[in-house]
């Protein structure tokens, strides 16, 4: 069977990886582990979506919303959401970011996600559809990834996950829904 192989190619025999190199690759390996040792659950969940063999030990929903705050956000959205109210939900942290997605999804609530990472024209493409189209029930945004064009005249209620330790960054984020053209109190 190894002549075989080799007659396909040489690379499915094993020449290329010495001893030597076998050795140094295994040392990396075990450097991954201490990488992984220092990962958040969340990121480590993240991995395990990432790589099929690992899918096994990937975290169930219900761990996402084993959370004081996502509690008290289940209880306040819900609320919120049969009072005809619509929501800008800030967190500074991408990662917070992810861990709302899926609780959003989990609870059925329509939402959309600008973050940082967005090119100018996608946000404004995001705005203009939180404005237009009406079930969108949460924005869901990174407290810093605003800028000057950004108008959420649809949303009227301000919630922010995490506080800034600086309270203008959460104040200049609250008033991007108190904006020209906006209708309903804030």
């Amino acid at each position: 069977m190894q002549l075989r192989k080799m007659a396909n190619h040489p690379l499915l025999h094993g020449q290329h990886y010495t001893t030597t190199k076998l050795a140094a690759m295994s040392r990396l390996m075990l450097k991954i582990k201490e990488d992984m040792e220092v990962m958040t659950d969340f990121e480590l969940h993240r991995l395990c979506l990432q790589y099929p063999s690992v899918q096994d030990y990937q975290l169930n929903t219900d761990m996402f919303l084993d959370s004081g705050k996502l509690s008290l956000l289940t209880q306040l959205l819900t609320s919120l959401k049969k009072q005809g109210d619509r929501v800008v939900l800030f967190s500074q942290f991408t990662m917070m970011l992810d861990i709302l997605e899926v609780f959003l999804k989990h609870v059925k609530h329509r939402y959309i996600r600008l973050d940082g990472s967005m090119p100018m024209f996608d946000r404004i493409m995001l705005i203009d559809q939180c404005n237009t189209e009406l079930d969108i029930f949460v924005f869901l945004m990174s407290t810093k990834a605003g800028c000057l064009d950004i108008n959420l005249t649809s949303a009227n209620v301000v919630i922010l996950h995490d506080i800034d330790c600086n309270p203008y960054n959460d104040r200049q984020a609250e008033d991007r829904c108190h904006c020209v053209g906006q209708i309903r109190s804030i």
